[in-house]
């Protein structure tokens, strides 16, 4: 048997799954436990036993997963169900359970991808403008973060520097110029990168760019 969880990396915890030990024997009581020998911190199961089951009647085991902590893939571990009370002669026969989880990662996108400013001399400077930081995959949570070290000084982050992103819910990052350092006409180009603010042996996250012009 298997039973198949998937889940988001940063999202909730997909809903539990149970399976049913069966004795299928009339008259016979099945004493029987969930093997946890070698079970993964992700996985939790509840209602393994020891316990004992009538012939022609099943008790119901529940299976729990959480992705915190780990990185986006597939994780997999085999349940055994044996017999309480001697587990180390008499196995309960075909009663494994196969349990995978698998951990989307989210998709990181800016857009637009590049932002033009037209300043004229002595005048005001232009208004700010905007992108989005977008995360396309369903049940995922996207943390981002933008380092304004490098900024050249006719750039300047408005809105906060780092965020959260969920499919359906972009963040909006805002943008204002200053072109009052300069006297005669110029372009100035700048590309900001926006990073996975995740420890990169946790979630890899394509990086996204937004190029910013002055004219």
């Amino acid at each position: 048997d298997a039973l198949l969880f998937n889940a988001g990396f940063g999202g909730a915890a997909p809903a539990t799954q149970t399976f049913d030990v069966q004795n299928t024997a009339a008259g016979t009581a099945l004493n029987w436990e969930v093997d946890a020998t070698g079970k993964p911190s992700w996985l939790t199961v509840s209602g393994g036993g020891p316990a004992s089951t009538a012939g022609g009647s099943a008790g119901t085991v529940t299976l729990a997963v959480d992705q915190t902590g780990l990185a986006p893939g597939t994780y997999s571990h085999t349940l055994a169900v044996l017999d309480s009370e001697d587990p180390d002669v008499a196995v309960i026969t075909s009663n494994q359970v196969t349990v995978t989880l698998t951990v989307a990662a989210p998709e990181m996108d800016a857009t637009p991808a590049t932002l033009d400013f037209v300043g004229v001399i002595g005048h005001a400077a232009p208004a700010s403008q905007t992108f989005s930081v977008e995360n396309g995959v369903p049940g995922t949570a996207l943390d981002w973060e933008i380092d304004t070290a490098e900024f050249p000084t006719w750039l300047s982050l408005v809105s906060a520097a780092s965020g959260t992103a969920t499919d359906g819910s972009p963040s909006t990052v805002e943008l204002s110029v200053d072109h009052g350092g300069y006297s005669e006409p110029t372009v100035q180009e700048y590309t900001i990168t926006v990073l996975d603010s995740n420890d990169p042996d946790v979630a890899t996250v394509t990086n996204a760019s937004v190029t910013v012009t002055l004219t």
